[in-house]
């Protein structure tokens, strides 16, 4: 199905954010309309949102911070926000990003000085190019230091039918952070047989075709699509913002975030263990 949208709208995996100006009292209506038919749209599909992860960030000067609201819920305001991996704030500053892409960065410098004894260039390197670069290259062109104390502090480190056996799995909770006793902290790991990955990479090819070549996905998704990525969603969407801000213009942005797999799950069921 196949909603129309008077918003700038971008979804990767599940992460969905919209955008609007707000200039004018058209531009929250607008806003809270989209809100309105993306309320609709998880009831057509059988997904719900997590309305508790639901952000709204109010950029530009003058910004009348209007309030917006996801069904009956009131969507809270947050001067920044993780994007896909990335700090956002509502001043556009890539200061806390830059610090966090460092800490990372150190923490694995740290980790290959512990475990490596030798410390000549062929071994180092590559090292540095598979585990270190990537978390410094994540994105950059986006969020890349302009200050020079930011650029300072990276420069530091950076010298058909399917069987039904093949379709069972076997659960594995992975704990992610927060109370151990809290199940909704939990990730799902399915772990399916070795036949059913091969028909699965099979399936996929084909209605990865099929979807490509019927254009059932509209351009503001991002997520599993080829061609497309984490870079090219946040550049296409905070484009759009940055042309708004560059003529005077007010924006607010709304951060949605779908229901975990175990959000789903009555969390009175005990047969996991830790």
């Amino acid at each position: 199905m196949i909603w129309e949208f008077d918003c700038t709208f971008s979804k990767f995996a599940n992460t969905t954010k919209q955008c609007g100006t707000v200039d004018m009292l058209e531009g929250r209506d607008a806003n809270q309309r989209d809100l309105d038919r993306l309320e609709r749209w998880p009831l057509a599909n059988l997904m719900n949102f997590n309305k508790a992860k639901g952000k709204v960030l109010h950029m530009g000067h003058s910004n009348p911070e209007h309030k917006y609201r996801l069904g009956r819920e009131w969507i809270e305001s947050n001067p920044e926000e993780k994007d896909l991996g990335v700090f956002v704030d509502d001043k556009q500053n890539m200061t806390q990003q830059c610090a966090l892409a460092a800490q990372k960065a150190n923490c694995i410098l740290g980790c290959i000085k512990r475990s490596v004894a030798s410390r000549s260039r062929e071994v180092i390197l590559p090292l540095n190019s598979a585990l270190v670069r990537p978390h410094l290259e994540y994105c950059v062109q986006l969020w890349s230091p302009q200050d020079r104390k930011d650029m300072d502090l990276l420069e530091s480190w950076r010298t058909g039918e399917v069987p039904g056996d093949w379709r069972k799995a076997n659960i594995t909770p992975v704990f992610k952070k927060g109370k151990m006793e809290d199940l909704g902290n939990y990730r799902p790991v399915s772990l399916t047989s070795v036949p059913g990955n091969v028909m699965e990479r099979f399936i996929l090819d084909v209605i990865s075709k099929h979807v490509e070549e019927q254009e059932v996905i509209g351009s503001g998704q991002h997520g599993f699509t080829k061609g497309k990525s984490c870079l090219t969603s946040l550049i296409a969407f905070y484009d759009v913002i940055t042309r708004w801000l560059g003529e005077g213009r007010a924006a607010d942005v709304i951060y949605l975030d779908f229901s975990k797999a175990f959000d789903t799950v009555s969390h009175n069921i005990r047969k996991l263990r830790k």
